[in-house]
């Protein structure tokens, strides 16, 4: 019946009702929540609906992303903040200040200094959220997002990057399309920090952005973390000293040339992608792989041919 007459919305978390009052905000008739719409317990749909992330993330109209209050256990502690009403009202400054100043032709004009409730930091700090390893594919491949975070509201889009505090965008680019200018080996980095409660989550999350990648790219094809057309440079990785082991499990089986072999971060130390390259000779690997529309969750490839000089 709750199908047919509805239930009350006080009987969801708040981050629902957020969401859904954000929804109705901006016009968006239907709403998908991860953990309602997937059955998440073992023997659910989990293993079918996964690999369809990446499809809903790029396809949707905009993504809602909750930084600093994902964990439903936790996340009160920041609810009262300015989540919602931040969107109307949360660019109340705290002081104003006009100086006077005589300019080249010894007019006398002023400027105006204005200091807001946020700190004004520069552009969206990392929270919660960005640990995780599933949101990577949502803030990468989202057309736009509407982060709400402690600080504010912040936006996110191919062509824009700016907050109810600073609507005429940040100085420091942290968009989208700057963030797919450097995703040769940056991403990897941010990638494989991130972590994961099932090992094998690891592979399909990762091959979810790498599909919607090649269908962009179209000559270039990603082999295990490695792109094909810049094969010399994305070999080029090693393990972060200082990094944490993330995956209690043995990680996905994969040879020691990718970097989904171990299970720590990693880094690149590598000169720009335009930077000239020695001559030498080398082939690509070969690889036997599950057809892509058929990947399994284990995506484990049985390499039949290595690295060649």
């Amino acid at each position: 019946m709750h199908f047919i007459i509805g239930f009350p919305t006080v009987q969801l978390p708040w981050l629902y009702r957020d969401a859904c009052l954000i929804a109705k905000m901006l016009g968006v008739r239907y709403l998908w929540i991860d953990a309602l719409c997937i059955v998440q317990k073992k023997g659910g749909d989990w293993h079918t609906e996964a690999p369809k992330m990446a499809t809903i993330y790029g396809g949707a109209f905009i993504t809602v992303a909750f930084v600093d209050g994902t964990d439903l256990r936790t996340a009160a502690a920041v609810s009262d903040g300015v989540f919602v009403p931040g969107l109307l009202s949360n660019t109340v400054a705290k002081e104003d200040m006009t100086f006077p100043f005589l300019d080249d032709r010894d007019d006398f004009r002023s400027v105006y200094l204005w200091l807001d409730e946020t700190e004004n930091f520069p552009a969206r700090l990392a929270g919660e959220l960005d640990g995780r390893g599933w949101t990577f594919q949502e803030r990468l491949l989202s057309r736009r997002i509407l982060n709400v975070t402690a600080k504010g509201i912040i936006w996110d889009c191919i062509h824009h990057n700016a907050s109810d505090w600073r609507p005429l965008g940040f100085l420091s680019d942290s968009s989208p399309r700057r963030r797919c200018a450097v995703f040769g080996d940056a991403w990897w980095e941010d990638y494989t920090s991130r972590d994961f409660s099932d090992c094998g989550d690891r592979m399909v999350a990762f091959s979810g952005v790498t599909r919607q990648i090649e269908t962009v790219l179209r000559d270039d094809v990603c082999i295990l973390g490695i792109w094909r057309d810049d094969a010399l440079r994305s070999l080029a990785w090693f393990v972060d000293p200082d990094g944490k082991i993330l995956i209690e499990e043995p990680p996905v089986v994969a040879p020691s040339w990718s970097w989904m072999s171990v299970s720590y971060p990693i880094r690149y130390h590598l000169p720009h992608s335009s930077a000239r390259q020695d001559d030498r000779s080398f082939g690509y690997m070969e690889t036997v792989c599950p057809d892509k529309a058929n990947l399994g969750c284990s995506g484990r490839p049985n390499v039949v041919q290595g690295l060649q000089r």
